[in-house]
């Protein structure tokens, strides 16, 4: 089937599109072999293939929009503000980060000698820059005008709501695909010592894994090995939602039983209260767990950059006016094309910033 010319609306979408027939006789042709045009669209013939050129839309109207119009589902909302922290950065250039080191311990100082002057080092941290991401479509005005059921009015909020799955997707993808810091070690890994296996279960031994989680953030050192202030504040366990029931219960009973058995004893619950859960939907793998601390401090593992503090995305219309000479009035419609064009911009990315507020269990399917 020929291309689309540039401006269509399903040309710059780069989706579906309404497309009946190449051709004016063959299409009077079906629809005579089908008995009219409404048996034409029930038998399947006439199939909303590739949407929205300006041949098409009339067809379009009469058969299609007539037709009830189903409610569209609400998004599922990604959880990534509950576990990153906001990193404003001025511009799309890479920023390194450093901190700096300890001094060491006091040296005793013998009778009568010179005060030992000590050295503070620097030590590297991770280099973080933005991601422009950007859509756009285009509506004709023909179509616009034709559009009775004013469904088309739904389309700006319709591109702001993929621009925000992006954004959650993204952020679980940067979780789940473990990169590698600036260290040169998997963000979650054996030499972080902030790595697990055990699975998530309703009973001791998902205290016991839990509990594990616990200890490993608050034994963390710093980059000279000097014990680090880490405990209490607030632990967030994020969890898929395979695991959310099991993560509450965790979270929330007192008592859990000894084992898996229906008959095993129960034992108290020494992590009660001590955490919250997170669901995010996005996760994809139903069995890893993750335990953060203080995520959305300065310290927290995962930094959610963006550009001036712009945490939300932009849609825009363009606006490329006309003067009306004759009786015009204000015409929203563009010179060139006779079309609205939108478009929906956002400047992020989630990169891990720090490993030693985080435990991870990759547990083996």
């Amino acid at each position: 089937m020929p291309p689309y010319a540039d401006g269509t609306f399903g040309a710059d979408l780069g989706g579906r599109s309404l497309r009946l027939f190449d051709g004016f006789a063959a299409k009077q042709e079906a629809i005579l072999a089908l008995g009219g045009i409404e048996a034409a669209v029930e038998s399947g013939r006439f199939t909303a293939e590739e949407a929205m050129s300006v041949s098409d839309f009339g067809t379009y109207m009469n058969t299609i929009l007539r037709k009830t119009f189903l409610g569209t589902w609400d998004e599922v909302q990604g959880a990534w503000g509950e576990y990153t922290h906001d990193m404003p950065l001025d511009d799309f250039e890479q920023y390194t980060s450093y901190r700096w080191g300890r001094f060491p311990d006091w040296p005793q100082r013998p009778l009568g000698s010179d005060i030992e002057q000590l050295g503070l080092k620097e030590y590297p941290g991770p280099a973080v820059q933005l991601i422009e991401f950007a859509a756009g479509f285009t509506v004709t005005r023909r179509l616009l005008l034709a559009d009775r059921a004013q469904r088309i009015q739904q389309l700006p909020a319709a591109l702001g709501e993929a621009g925000a799955r992006t954004q959650s997707k993204r952020a679980v993808s940067q979780l789940e695909s473990n990169p590698t810091m600036f260290d040169g070690n998997a963000w979650i890994s054996a030499a972080h010592n902030n790595l697990g296996s055990t699975a998530l279960t309703r009973d001791q031994a998902g205290v016991t894994a839990l509990r594990a989680a616990f200890d490993a953030i608050e034994a963390q050192t710093d980059d000279e090995g000097y014990k680090i202030a880490l405990g209490g504040g607030d632990y967030v366990l994020v969890v898929p939602r395979a695991l959310q029931w099991i993560a509450r219960a965790l979270a929330e009973r007192d008592e859990v039983p000894q084992g898996s058995a229906t008959t095993d004893l129960m034992r108290p619950n020494d992590l009660v209260g001590r955490f919250r859960v997170v669901v995010d939907p996005f996760l994809t793998d139903v069995t890893n767990w993750y335990l953060f601390l203080n995520p959305q401090g300065p310290q927290g593992a995962l930094a959610a950059l963006n550009l001036n503090g712009q945490t939300r995305p932009s849609l825009f219309q363009k606006d490329e006016r006309k003067i009306g000479i004759l009786g015009a009035g204000d015409d929203p419609y563009t010179w060139r094309w006779d079309e609205l064009e939108y478009i929906g911009r956002h400047d992020f990315d989630y990169q891990p910033t720090e490993f030693r507020t985080l435990f991870g269990a990759i547990v083996a399917g």
